[in-house]
């Protein structure tokens, strides 16, 4: 990740929530999170795209163009193509940055 960009922008305060709108279910839960992390990073640096070299994953990580809404989730709508050790995969998420005072990052339908 690139945290040197990151900090050389300044801290932001707040939570960033994300929606899968397409996703893999062959890939672990931390390496679809290490994907949300990557596009947060993309996100708050201001990049379009990233190429992305894992143990079980490479390809390309890129922003749309385009705002998504899934419920109360909306933000910068972002694609990895993945190569992975399960063949081919499209994941399509989207990144919300939420700096809202009293906001909770946790449904309270659990």
């Amino acid at each position: 990740m690139d945290v040197e960009k990151l900090i050389a922008t300044g801290w932001r305060w707040g939570v960033t929530g994300s929606a899968f709108l397409d996703t893999d279910s062959r890939m672990s839960c931390e390496d679809r999170t290490n994907l949300v992390a990557e596009a947060t990073i993309l996100y708050l640096t201001e990049q379009n795209e990233k190429r992305l070299d894992s143990e079980n994953y490479e390809g390309e990580l890129y922003y749309t163009g385009k705002h998504e809404r899934l419920e109360s989730i909306s933000g910068p709508c972002y694609v990895a193509e993945l190569d992975t050790n399960f063949g081919k995969a499209k994941l399509k998420f989207i990144v919300d940055e939420r700096t809202i005072p009293g906001y909770t990052p946790w449904s309270v339908n659990n």
